[in-house]
């Protein structure tokens, strides 16, 4: 996340503050784009005529991020969820004090602050995402995703303090945040807000259900895979 031209960035920021440009060029042709060199590409054919593609990739700053956070806790709150202690608010004083403070820390700061920011920016683009997929949906259609987010807002600050008995509340929020990243009616995909599974979403009039599974250890991924098969049998079961 870079922040303004001009802004002082600790050091364990991108320091460019412009936007990365990235260059796909032909694969028989010489690429002059701007900062990224030139390298000629070996072949035994005559160079063709040269097609290029520039795309900037979009950034945003550390201000523009807690504005979205701090409209997505209060959207929260406005469908009933508690926010007043726990880990949300923890998020949004971290973000709201660096936001701004970054440009004059000394390196000492830097790195006291380091785990716990990028925790908290890590954590909030979850709760950013559900918001701007469902924010414009009537509530009376978000039951499921307001129950999965009263409980995906609990649980310890920073996930690598979860448990095997603290899991729960983050997997939650996973099943929320995977239907917010599907939803996109706008090219014809739908999450299934009530639907059987954990999540499903509808493309074209059909039907996908979704049973979400975080990995946590690599020796639980079979038992998930296995427990997510036999769950969505019988979703199938009953919608067939």
């Amino acid at each position: 996340h870079s922040a303004r031209s001009g802004d002082r960035e600790p050091n364990y920021k991108n320091r460019h503050s412009r936007a990365a440009i990235v260059c796909f060029c032909d694969a028989i042709s010489r690429c002059n784009c701007p900062d990224l060199g030139s390298t000629e590409l070996a072949s035994k054919k005559p160079p063709k005529k040269r097609k290029k593609v520039c795309m900037s990739i979009p950034t945003e700053t550390y201000e523009t991020i807690w504005e979205q956070y701090t409209a997505a806790t209060h959207w929260m709150a406005g469908l009933g969820i508690k926010l007043s202690s726990g880990r949300t608010s923890h998020y949004e004083k971290v973000v709201r004090h660096w936001k701004s403070a970054y440009k004059t820390a000394t390196a000492e700061e830097e790195r006291d602050i380091f785990p716990d920011f990028v925790s908290s920016m890590f954590e909030i683009f979850d709760f950013l995402s559900i918001h701007k997929a469902f924010q414009s949906v009537p509530v009376s259609q978000l039951a499921s995703i307001i129950e999965k987010l009263k409980k995906g807002v609990n649980g310890p600050i920073n996930a690598a303090d979860e448990t095997p008995e603290s899991t729960f509340s983050r997997n939650f929020l996973f099943e929320a945040t995977v239907a917010a990243k599907a939803h996109r009616p706008e090219r014809g995909i739908e999450a299934i807000l009530d639907a059987k599974s954990d999540t499903g979403i509808r493309i074209n009039g059909k039907k996908i259900w979704i049973e979400c599974k975080r990995v946590t250890t690599l020796e639980k991924i079979e038992g998930n895979a296995r427990k997510a098969s036999s769950q969505l049998e019988t979703v199938l079961s009953r919608e067939v």
